[in-house]
């Protein structure tokens, strides 16, 4: 037993190496575009002025692509980019995609957003981005010392089906929304950006 749970663990630990070196390699493609100059690398220290510049997003109309991105973290109780160092720039442009495509933060609809996005664009980063969805929700190798993974997450009752109907969505789409300059649209109302990309609607549940 030793022996196994030590191939098990050298495996995870080959594994994650290998997707933090993909990962490295695609952070100007995943960054959101007015924010690669000055914070596409990971930070050692917070970067309040960072996290003050998205807070004033909040001060835009109810409605818009900015003020709901706030209220997405407001909702779920979940911190800026820039208050903490382990979480990169990166997670703006990767949240605002949750906002455009509805998708909240819990395990399954981490794994539909990756889905959707893939179906968007068939890309290297969006492949990268996807395996790192089940590799922290599924596989459950990703961890670091704030985040342990999960497992097992595609055997939750719906979960399968919301993946199946993230590619789906992505599919329909008619144009990318993934790569924009979110911020830029950050005064647009939700509702137009996501008529601008044929961003179609989520199922109605069971």
């Amino acid at each position: 037993m030793v022996i196994v749970r030590d191939l098990v663990t050298d495996g995870a630990q080959h594994a994650m190496a290998d997707f933090q070196r993909f990962i490295d390699e695609i952070q100007d493609e995943l960054a959101e575009p007015t924010l690669t100059a000055d914070y596409v690398e990971y930070f050692d220290t917070p970067k309040p002025e960072l996290a003050a510049q998205l807070r004033e997003l909040h001060d835009l109309p109810e409605g818009t692509l900015g003020y709901e991105y706030i209220e997405f973290y407001r909702r779920n109780n979940l911190t800026l980019p820039g208050d903490d160092p382990n979480l990169p720039a990166v997670f703006v442009s990767h949240d605002t995609c949750h906002v455009i495509a509805g998708y909240g933060p819990t395990g399954p609809e981490e794994i539909a957003l990756g889905a959707m996005q893939l179906g968007v664009v068939d890309s290297d980063a969006h492949w990268v981005q996807f395996l790192g969805n089940l590799a922290i929700h599924e596989a459950g190798y990703f961890n670091n010392e704030t985040f342990v993974g999960k497992t097992a997450t595609l055997e939750r009752e719906g979960a399968a089906e919301l993946l199946a109907e993230g590619l789906r969505r992505g599919g329909e789409c008619t144009d990318d929304f993934t790569y924009a300059d979110h911020l830029a649209m950050a005064a647009t109302p939700l509702a137009e950006v996501r008529e601008r990309y044929g961003v179609p609607p989520r199922a109605a549940p069971n």
